[in-house]
């Protein structure tokens, strides 16, 4: 027995000091495949860099059955200084097609080309479709900030049926493009600001100019 003893020892020593080491590696190697895998891991804009407008679904705000009425409020170029305001009506309610500028002395009937321009717009600003809500209880200093003040940003004022009853819905759409197609806006009456799908800005804007130019 005091023979045996020795080499039996050392026998499970080095079987153990190999178990023990076999282990170690692959707790290790565990560790830099699994948990710190250097291509799995994402920096602090990586999820922000991924595109996610494919991914997102549009939030319907408003929808109207129809709009029958529209004002626009905003400054015309190049007369930065001077806020115009004008009224778009239907001409006439079994013709939904044509729209003319109410002022004065008679309604003006609107251009081919501004029907165009109109009914583009109106298609936008029926159902209001947004990608998500930004703020809420913005600050002037904010609304600022996005566009939705000063030169370029259009008041629209829409009257229209929803649920078969006449509506009222204003919104302030604004001239700076965060991504590219779509525009910042802002519905005082929901006191919040949102990243819409409402890619119109131009739109509106030329629509205003003209349609005051014919009114002076």
């Amino acid at each position: 027995m005091s023979v045996l003893m020795p080499k039996t020892t050392v026998f499970v020593r080095r079987w153990g000091l190999s178990l023990s080491l076999l282990s170690v590696s692959l707790v290790l190697g565990g560790y830099v495949l699994w948990w710190n895998n250097p291509l799995d891991s994402q920096g602090p804009f990586d999820s922000a860099a991924q595109p996610t407008d494919q991914t997102e679904e549009p939030l319907t705000v408003y929808r109207w059955d129809t709009l029958e009425r529209m004002r626009l409020v905003g400054k015309v170029k190049p007369r930065s200084a001077k806020t115009v305001a004008v009224n778009y009506e239907r001409a006439a309610p079994r013709d939904p097609g044509v729209w003319r500028v109410v002022g004065k002395p008679m309604p003006l009937r609107l251009s081919d080309f501004e029907q165009v321009l109109l009914e583009n717009t109106l298609t936008q600003l029926r159902v209001l479709n947004v990608r998500r809500a930004l703020l809420t209880k913005p600050t002037p200093a904010q609304l600022e900030d996005f566009g939705l003040s000063g030169l370029g940003a259009i008041e629209v004022i829409l009257q229209g049926q929803k649920n078969g009853t006449l509506q009222e819905q204003r919104l302030l759409i604004g001239h700076a493009s965060p991504t590219g197609s779509g525009y910042y806006f802002y519905i005082p009456a929901l006191q919040q600001v949102y990243l819409g799908y409402v890619n119109i800005p131009e739109a509106l804007q030329q629509l205003l100019a003209r349609s005051a130019a014919a009114l002076s």
